[in-house]
């Protein structure tokens, strides 16, 4: 049995990929049914009798003799209702029974992917505070302008495709068709996606046993997901409304695909959503998550997220034809690239990348390839530093207590059990998925128009290219007169540059845990003809340790001038020296700063990133750009 899996396996390997798209689907067209180069692989080496999650693509919506049919060669099967996919526990040796089925396309194994969260004479430019009393992350985006047209979000739900969301949260609250209720209402659904392979059946599962629906807190370890959802439409309830979400009246359906995401559970969640579309008005679908393999480099694995026709793509496609939008965190592995997430590259999705107080990209934000728009990020939002609604229950105390070091300092103690601070593109994700919520509240767009409105009304971002930052930084108040059909004006980051500029930002950050909260990022605009820059981080308790402080700086065209070795093994390493309270560092050669300037650029944004091992602690850094003296 082994030997003529195995057979089966290779010679589908061979057979042509060739990839001809309709416009109506996109089935990539081959001779026969295609199998994931990972089940073949494994098939090569596993019993015939040992069990394989996979999921079956089928060239249309299973019907139920489709499903009896696969629940044969199945320890347990899930057909799917709106998409053309049963999700089946196999084995290896019935793999070639499951490819031999009329109307299968391909099958493909059930993997893992990951979440992305991870904050003349001298001029003074200021950024931060301690504590945050302020969301920065919607003003500097206009979003308070929107709310004062009278367009917070009304009439949209959002998805939220996650770890699942405490909806118990003061900010968040929950009504369901039973009548459970708990004010203020945001979270019209919340339902936990159960793990099919735990289940055993002689039958096709139907809905009823993939779906627990109706639940107060489906974000049961993690926190993720609910910090997501309170960055969309947070009522900010629980901080006297200082920490709203962008659009803090439009509607959430929590779906709770669990801290290990196999793929399993994205495509129940999006079979979920399609068939409650018109049930529960979702017109936004935020997926703060995705792989980190690279579709551009082919020597990895072409199919986790590349090939068109796996179930990820199919899914997403299936809901933006649906008339659904569907944005997707750009990734967290900057400043290299191309480092973009695979399933933020199709043209259908929005790519969301992760920006800075200062209107800068943060560092970590997944780059695409240049000269390829196919493959870039295409707006950003803010995505660190930024503060939003955490779980609630004891089930994600292990979570909160790795981020409560940082939370001390940044948010103020009666608020402090309902906030987290939260960083990564997992943020600006849903940050984009709130601006898109009240652009649909002002005007009903087609995912394409909405998706073309957000990237033609951005600011510009001085000195990137478009494979770094896409457009440009999301403006929602251009979104929104853009879509009325209304004129608008993109602004840009305009400085005197003579003398010194000076560059203030203030964050309390650190701890003995590195999670995606526990540095400082910040951007600075550097203009022809500046002399030197300097970069200077204080704080007020001596340091115990040398390596507890660390500073990287990378200059416009993500050249590392300083990052230990991360990303170029011959940059500087600045740490911070045993029983200091400061440290900095100087670029003074005028030659090197003008020669790091993007080409056809006469400016550019320098990104500097402070890092604290140790404990938290408040911290300004200054940077100084002098100019000659006019």
């Amino acid at each position: 049995m082994m030997k003529r899996t195995i057979t089966i396996a290779t010679a589908l390997l061979l057979l042509s990929l060739a990839m001809t798209l309709s416009p109506y689907s996109i089935h990539p067209a081959r001779a026969s049914a295609y199998l994931d180069p990972v089940l073949a692989k494994l098939s090569a080496t596993s019993p015939a009798t040992s069990t394989v999650e996979v999921i079956v693509v089928l060239d249309h919506i299973p019907t139920t003799n489709d499903a009896l049919a696969i629940q044969q060669y199945s320890v347990v099967s899930a057909p799917m209702t709106e998409l053309p996919m049963i999700l089946s526990v196999t084995t290896f040796g019935n793999l070639g029974s499951v490819l031999a089925y009329s109307g299968v396309v391909s099958v493909w194994a059930n993997r893992q992917e990951a979440y992305f969260a991870s904050s003349g004479g001298t001029t003074t430019h200021a950024y931060g505070e301690i504590p945050v009393q302020h969301s920065w992350w919607n003003d500097i985006m206009h979003v308070p302008d929107v709310w004062s047209l009278g367009y917070q979000g009304q009439g949209v739900t959002v998805a939220v495709v996650d770890t699942g969301v405490d909806a118990t949260n003061p900010s968040l609250g929950y009504s369901f068709p039973v009548g459970i209720s708990q004010a203020p209402y945001r979270v019209v659904q919340n339902v936990k996606v159960l793990t099919i392979g735990e289940i055993v059946s002689n039958q096709p599962l139907g809905p009823d046993k993939i779906y627990v629906e109706n639940q107060p807190n489906t974000d049961t370890t993690g926190g993720h997901g609910t910090s997501v959802s309170g960055l969309i439409a947070g009522t900010g309830d629980a901080s006297n409304g200082i920490y709203k979400g962008a659009a803090p009246q439009a509607n959430i359906v929590g779906l709770g695909a669990g801290d290990t995401l196999f793929i399993f559970h994205i495509v129940a969640s999006y079979d979920y959503i399609l068939s409650h579309q018109q049930q529960y008005h979702i017109k936004v679908i935020n997926n703060s998550w995705g792989s980190d393999y690279n579709c551009s480099d082919l020597t990895g694995n072409p199919t986790n997220g590349c090939d068109p026709g796996t179930p990820i793509q199919l899914a997403t496609k299936a809901a933006h034809d649906a008339g659904i939008a569907v944005f997707f965190a750009a990734g967290n592995d900057g400043p290299e690239h191309p480092t973009i997430n695979p399933f933020a590259e199709p043209d259908w999705v929005v790519a969301v990348g992760a920006g800075t107080q200062s209107k800068g990209l943060t560092e970590f934000s997944s780059r695409g390839v240049p000269n390829d728009l196919s493959k870039q990020p295409d707006i950003v939002t803010p995505g660190i530093n930024v503060i939003s609604t955490k779980c609630t229950k004891l089930s994600c105390a292990t979570d909160n207590t790795l981020l409560a070091t940082t939370d001390l300092g940044n948010i103020p103690i009666a608020y402090q059990p309902y906030y987290t601070t939260f960083a990564g593109t997992s943020a600006a994700s849903p940050m984009a998925s709130g601006v898109a919520a009240l652009v649909l509240s002002a005007k009903n767009l087609s995912p394409d128009q909405l998706k073309a409105t957000l990237m033609k009304s951005t600011d510009p971002m001085l000195g990137y290219l478009s494979y770094q930052a896409g457009t440009g930084y999301a403006n929602t108040l251009n979104a929104v007169k853009s879509a009325l059909g209304q004129r608008f004006t993109r602004t840009s980051i305009t400085t005197q540059n003579t003398g010194t500029e000076r560059y203030t930002y203030t964050q309390y950050f650190g701890g003995s845990f590195v999670v995606t909260a526990a540095w400082m990022s910040a951007s600075v605009p550097v203009f022809k003809g500046a002399r030197s820059i300097t970069f200077t981080a204080t704080w007020p308790t001596p340091t115990t340790n040398v390596l507890q402080w660390e500073m990287n700086i990378y200059a416009a065209n993500d050249y590392a001038v300083s990052d230990c070795g991360r990303t170029r093994s011959d940059s500087d390493c600045i740490f911070g020296r045993t029983g200091a309270t400061s440290m900095s560092y100087s670029v003074t050669d005028s030659t090197f700063i003008a020669s790091l300037n993007n080409p056809g650029f006469t400016a550019g944004t320098w990104d500097v990133r402070v890092f604290n091992f140790d404990l938290g602690s408040p911290v300004t850094l200054t940077v100084d750009v002098n100019y000659a003296k006019t």
